[in-house]
């Protein structure tokens, strides 16, 4: 009969030890897939969420007689309004398709609307005509999604904390796997004692 070896010690712990690093590691990845995902969010909103035929029938609209819409007159050939995203509140003659949007500020150059949203880590919106330069992507002819830090993923198709929980998968797999290895070895460990034990002869004294 052949002798079964112990399991080295180092085993279970090192195995241990993976697991521990592919569940912090799940843990990074989890955060940073909820910092992408708040941060795309407004501009999806605005790709996959928003009537764009509405909102440039509005566009029209304004751009067509700025004053009626609650726009001032033009300061250096551009007028400005401010939104909800900034605490005021759109003026009441802006189209409701406009106006229901939580935007920071709208601007009319020419025949340009544009239309802002975002802040501290960039702005994305509508434009009415398309710009020199930057992340945009047409939505109809004469509407425009605009971004400063590229186009959002489709939310259809981006999925979301999946790294994440193949890690947390990986590492509750590698926990089993050092729990069992564990309790094998004492198991083994055990049986050579035993045999060992049974083997042995004790001294007689003469």
């Amino acid at each position: 009969m052949t002798e079964k070896q112990p399991i080295h010690a180092a085993l279970p712990i090192a195995l241990g030890l993976s697991a521990l690093i592919l569940f912090i590691s799940a843990g990074i990845s989890l955060l940073l897939d909820s910092f992408h995902k708040s941060v795309d969010a407004g501009p999806q909103n605005l790709i996959y969420h928003t009537n764009p035929a509405a909102v440039l029938q509005a566009c029209g609209a304004v751009l067509a007689n700025p004053q009626a819409a609650g726009f001032p007159s033009a300061t250096n050939g551009i007028a400005s309004i401010q939104g909800p995203q900034t605490g005021v509140n759109p003026p009441a003659s802006l189209p409701a398709a406009l106006r229901n949007l939580n935007f920071e500020f709208m601007t009319i150059q020419g025949n340009q609307l544009m239309i802002y949203f975002g802040g501290g880590f960039g702005h994305w919106g509508f434009s009415t005509a398309p710009l020199p330069g930057g992340a945009q992507l047409q939505l109809i002819p004469g509407l425009w999604f605009w971004s400063e830090f590229g186009l959002p993923p489709n939310p259809a198709k981006v999925k979301y904390y999946r790294t994440g929980e193949w890690l947390i998968g990986g590492g509750i797999i590698v926990t089993i796997a050092a729990i069992t290895v564990q309790i094998y070895r004492r198991r083994i460990s055990a049986l050579v004692e035993r045999q060992n034990a049974r083997f042995c002869v004790p001294n007689v004294s003469v």
